[in-house]
């Protein structure tokens, strides 16, 4: 069982929702309005009050065995399956109408995606969160900075969805100013704010998610931004593992490397590099980025359950502890409030089909056991 924390602005907030947890396997469920509903993985941001409905965590497919959502004892901190933003999503048609719809939207990805040659695109994928079914068809996605200014707008890919579908969104070039957060890989929680204006059920809805146009916080963030060269798609489904074997302690970290029909990723670098972030409001010292070496890869071909997508699979080993503080004991069941779980990137890079590349895994799921 997860625990579900909204980090409102005030302290009363934060300790009257961290009492309440979810029968999700995924990720963690909260909201501002007390929406309900079911849920896969993610997080459901909101503000300071109100918490959703109950979820069961998705499979990420994964040849190595590994689960986006899945709470596997030990830390058991939630998972994501929006990374690779892939397909994934039920066909349907919004039947339209004059009501406004009420939608919000959590677990958003920025991915920025460099090629040789080419400028700089941008990939939006998330979730939208709304009653059981209802069909939704995104038109376009607004960035918002903290001053509430407009950074980008992009037309949405024209794929309708259903409620609770992690997918992609929309996707563009991406500006100066988005690529060159990419510079500082610590400026990636909440970067901006998200609005989603479309069709639905029933009517329109404009779904907001994020700092700038959303009262309160939310842990794991509503918004990051991930930045990657020479990938076609984003890693995604990332989650890890410590645990004692034997005389050892060992660190396993799985993860999927989507792409299109053709050759995937060959090989993937036995250094990587961790970037871990925790929440500001009860979430201990902050970790220092670090990197590790001595890992032990292996990659396969597969197909991602979730999305139907091709994907190089991802397992990683290691006979040491190499993670550290960026993958904590979780805390007590019954500890009040519970310490929100950190969450970090996994900085990859190796040979795939474009030649060298470099990519963030986002791993919110991170086991640790005795």
């Amino acid at each position: 069982m997860s625990r579900s924390l909204v980090l409102a602005s005030v302290p009363f907030g934060f300790l009257a929702l961290a009492c309440g947890s979810s029968d999700s396997s995924g990720g963690p469920i909260d909201g501002g309005a007390g929406s309900g509903g079911s849920a896969t993985g993610g997080s459901t941001s909101g503000g300071a009050g109100g918490s959703a409905g109950s979820g069961t965590g998705g499979s990420a497919g994964s040849a190595s065995g590994g689960s986006a959502g899945s709470g596997t004892g030990g830390a058991g901190t939630g998972g994501s399956g929006t990374g690779g933003g892939g397909g994934g999503g039920a066909s349907c048609t919004p039947t339209g109408g004059s009501g406004t719809v009420k939608v919000s939207c959590d677990d958003v990805s920025l991915a920025v995606l460099e090629m040789a040659g080419k400028p700089a695109s941008l990939r939006v994928a998330g979730r939208l969160v709304a009653a059981n079914g209802t069909c939704l068809l995104p038109e376009s996605i607004e960035l918002v900075r903290p001053d509430k200014s407009t950074a980008h707008k992009l037309t949405a890919n024209g794929k309708a969805l259903k409620a609770w579908d992690s997918v992609a969104w929309a996707s563009g070039d991406a500006t100066s100013e988005i690529s060159g957060r990419c510079k500082d890989e610590l400026d990636r929680i909440e970067p901006y704010g998200i609005i989603v204006k479309g069709k639905a059920d029933g009517g329109t809805f404009e779904a907001k998610c994020g700092t700038g146009v959303e009262g309160g916080s939310s842990w794991p963030p509503r918004v990051m931004l991930t930045c990657h060269s020479g990938l076609t798609d984003p890693p995604a489904f990332g989650n890890a593992m410590v645990q004692p074997m034997g005389p050892i302690v060992s660190t396993q970290l799985m993860g999927q490397l989507p792409h299109p029909a053709g050759p995937g990723v060959t090989s993937v670098a036995s250094d990587i590099r961790i970037v871990p972030f925790q929440s500001s409001f009860g979430g201990g010292a902050p970790v220092a980025p670090f990197s590790t070496s001595g890992w032990k890869t292996s990659v396969s071909e597969t197909t991602i359950p979730a999305t139907g997508q091709i994907s190089t699979s991802l397992n990683a080993f290691s006979d040491k502890d190499v993670l550290g503080a960026a993958c904590p004991l979780p805390s007590p069941m019954d500890a009040m409030p519970p310490t929100p779980w950190p969450i970090f990137f996994a900085r990859l890079s190796g040979q795939g089909p474009s030649g060298a590349f470099t990519g963030e895994l986002v791993v919110r799921m991170c086991t640790r056991t005795k």
